[in-house]
């Protein structure tokens, strides 16, 4: 494990952070939620501790310790006051390296993550975007759900944890905390190289786009509200275009005089939730646009959609726009560096992902010399290949289909 630390002496705070390559990108087909129940397994005890155990012995230092599974990797967390952090920063070691994987612990962390698909699926949002997903990607593996499926848990076995388990040791681990430990080796990372390399497990899968045929998928449910989804997958965080994405986000999204607020909210009163989906990638991230409305508003709020959607392809913004969407991005960026939390785990994470960790002050610099045609080459560029999810009433699902079908040939 490459471990790392950031000088911050007068901090009564310890915080600690550990990445893992490989999150459910990695799991098998027809076992997906393997690599989320291993993570939740990894809780549940190690060397010394069994699950009881190991929570009072955190507990009682008044730390937290949290566990997290995404689709590029895993994440361990440790937050306690500084002067305990000898006692406790050890636990991430025994953890990783000397799990109990206690086969009982294991059938409840099957039955937790059961719990909690069933329970997602009550969620509209939920099921617009799990569709999504699955015809925007089609066999990518980011087009299926970190926590897996129902019938893919019930696949899933003791002896498969244990297998995977042994290629979680090879994976690689990034250690970053905000003082030196001295458990192991670490380095200040200050002296890191901005060129470092990582052996790249995702290297076959990060091939060109694959475009499915199914370009819209709707789903029926007797509500009061409608739930639209567009977008399309872009870029992963190390390319070019991913800041000009990001400007394309702030102009959209970013507080009330964002694009979509001033006309589904001010202007319309359409929407009751709005917002961009653009996260960090190793391979190829999704860009969409959520909206949810009223059934009376939600002809109207899709012609308005499809209108946005449209003109970020065939207009360029004013400088005026591109202005407050860099000055949006730039804020919003330094907001997500004001915690100590923040800036370990985003850190931690570039490492991982085999970028610069001042990737985001970089960006930062580069912002000012983003032009409005440029942002309109990105937008037709990725932005040709629309998906669209819609959750609501049939009959308004089968309207908003039949408007879409009538226009699909421009966009192919």
């Amino acid at each position: 494990m490459n471990s790392y630390y950031i000088q911050d002496e007068d901090n009564l705070i310890s915080f600690s952070c550990v990445w893992i390559n490989g999150g459910s990108i990695l799991d098998k087909k027809g076992k997906r939620g393997l690599n989320n129940i291993l993570t939740s397994l990894l809780s549940r005890g190690c060397y010394g501790y069994d699950n009881f155990s190991l929570s009072e012995y955190v507990d009682s230092y008044g730390a937290e310790l949290n566990f997290d599974t995404s689709e590029d990797g895993i994440l361990i967390t440790l937050k306690s006051l500084n002067k305990f952090s000898d006692k406790l920063t050890p636990l991430l070691r025994l953890i990783i390296e000397k799990p109990n994987l206690d086969k009982e612990e294991f059938l409840y962390c099957k039955r937790i993550a059961k719990n909690y698909l069933i329970k997602s699926r009550e969620n509209p949002f939920n099921i617009a975007f799990e569709n999504w997903r699955r015809i925007t990607y089609s066999d990518h593996p980011y087009s299926f759900d970190v926590n897996g499926y129902l019938e893919d848990i019930d696949n899933i076995n003791y002896e498969d944890i244990i297998s995977e388990y042994n290629q979680f040791k090879s994976r690689n681990k990034i250690l970053l905390s905000n003082f030196k430990t001295k458990f192991s080796s670490s380095k200040n990372i200050s002296k890191l190289s901005n060129n470092h390399k990582i052996k790249n497990i995702y290297q076959e899968l990060n091939s060109s786009f694959n475009f499915s045929s199914e370009r819209i998928i709707e789903y029926s449910l007797d509500s009061n509200q409608l739930i639209i989804m567009i977008g399309s997958q872009t870029c992963p965080i190390n390319c070019k275009d991913f800041l000009i994405l990001k400007l394309l986000e702030a102009h959209l999204s970013f507080g009330m005089s964002s694009e979509l607020f001033k006309q589904f909210r001010e202007e319309k009163g359409f929407t009751y939730d709005q917002g961009i989906f653009f996260p960090s990638r190793m391979l190829k991230a999704p860009f969409l646009i959520y909206l949810s409305v009223s059934n009376e508003n939600a002809l109207a709020a899709y012609k308005l959609l499809i209108n946005i959607w449209e003109r970020l392809k065939r207009n360029n913004l004013t400088e005026a726009e591109t202005e407050l969407a860099r000055k949006k991005l730039y804020g919003y960026t330094l907001h997500s560096q004001q915690t100590l939390e923040d800036v370990i785990t985003r850190k931690a994470k570039l490492i991982g992902y085999g970028v610069d960790h001042n990737f985001d002050d970089n960006l930062l610099n580069k912002i000012g010399n983003i032009k409005p045609k440029e942002i309109q080459q990105v937008a037709n560029k990725y932005f040709n290949y629309p998906y669209l999810s819609i959750v609501g009433k049939s009959e308004i699902t089968k309207e908003i289909k039949n408007l879409w079908n009538k226009v699909n040939d421009f966009y192919i």
